[in-house]
């Protein structure tokens, strides 16, 4: 009966520790995605700002 519960402790913790990397890898992506479209963003408006004269307003 022991061996049962430490065995079924085992599995939860690994378990609980493969949940905990799947979620920190997808967070980092996350955050590696943000970044890039803020980059690209960023990028546009400043193209779009230099070929209007530095003038932000107007589509």
């Amino acid at each position: 009966m022991i061996n049962v519960v430490i065995v079924a402790i085992m599995v939860v913790r690994i378990l609980t520790n493969r949940a905990v990397l799947v979620v920190l890898v997808i967070g980092v992506l996350q955050l590696n995605i943000i970044v890039l479209l803020a980059e690209s963003n960023m990028n546009k408006n400043m193209k779009k700002m230099i070929s209007t004269g530095g003038k932000a307003h107007g589509e």
